[in-house]
């Protein structure tokens, strides 16, 4: 690995870091539904003039945007506001993983391999000890948000 590419995935890692605390510190002051709409208000204005729009069906761009930007983030933040802490709430992203292989195996018609399942149910046992045993005052329903 090039010291370039170290440096970089170790600052990707420390954005990704700092990036729940500091939504914990603007939900404070500003409504959830709110504070995610300028989040992609914010990181989609200057790109939308340099990047091209990808070449699909203008209904999977909204159809993903809406499920996976829109609704993710919206949630992680009414669960952030409901006592879920910011590491807690980083760990409960990362089962998108899951929806996205649900998604791929009901509209795409992709099938899952023996090694993939079990790695599966491995990763999301492995996420839920985490977050069993994680202190905190969280609540159910901040949770499953």
């Amino acid at each position: 690995m090039h010291r370039k590419h170290l440096i970089l995935a170790v600052f990707v890692t420390a954005v990704w870091g700092i990036n729940f605390p500091i939504t914990k510190l603007g939900l404070i002051s500003i409504d959830p539904l709110l504070l995610t709409a300028i989040r992609f208000a914010l990181a989609a204005f200057p790109w939308v003039f340099f990047v091209a729009r990808p070449r699909v069906a203008l209904r999977w761009l909204a159809a993903y945007g809406l499920i996976f930007g829109v609704a993710m983030w919206a949630l992680i933040n009414l669960g952030i506001t409901m006592g879920v802490s910011p590491g807690s709430a980083s760990l409960l992203i990362q089962f998108s993983a899951f929806f996205t292989l649900g998604w791929g195996v009901l509209l795409f018609r992709e099938s899952l391999t023996w090694p993939q399942l079990i790695g599966m149910v491995l990763a999301a046992i492995g996420l839920l000890s985490i977050l069993m045993g994680s202190p905190g005052k969280a609540t159910t329903i901040g949770l499953t948000l």
